[in-house]
């Protein structure tokens, strides 16, 4: 399964359960989560944690069968997920690839990352000295 990489989690399931796990959802259609909805636009790192744990929880994974699927361990998965310690990108990006999530980066004036600024809220202010 190392090899392999955004089907790994669904094929797994499928062997294990002899199917779809019930009630979970399906990998092809849209998810409930709010990851799948709309853009998320990051504003710093650690607001990519809170993604990632709603899309692994959307799947109905524990971190630690997510992390083994992944090909990663389990404190890398709680150190995304928590927003703690540095990840490296490529392990990141692994991650995000194996639930089914893309990382794009476009310009601040692109459409796409206008609209994402929408559904966010402001980021916060400076130190507030002026």
């Amino acid at each position: 399964m190392n090899g392999r990489k955004a089907a790994n989690i669904s094929e797994w399931q499928k062997f294990r359960h002899g199917g779809p796990l019930a009630g979970a959802p399906n990998w092809n259609s849209e998810m409930s989560d709010t990851s799948s909805r709309s853009p998320t636009l990051l504003n710093s790192a650690p607001e990519l944690g809170p993604v990632v744990r709603e899309r692994r929880k959307s799947q109905s994974l524990r971190i630690d069968d997510a992390a083994g699927l992944l090909g990663v361990s389990v404190d890398l998965m709680s150190r995304l997920e928590n927003g703690q310690g540095s990840v490296r990108l490529d392990k990141a990006l692994a991650v995000l690839d194996g639930l089914g999530l893309a990382l794009m980066v476009l310009p601040k004036e692109h459409p796409w990352a206008r609209e994402a600024a929408g559904h966010c809220p402001p980021a916060p202010a400076g130190d507030g000295k002026a």
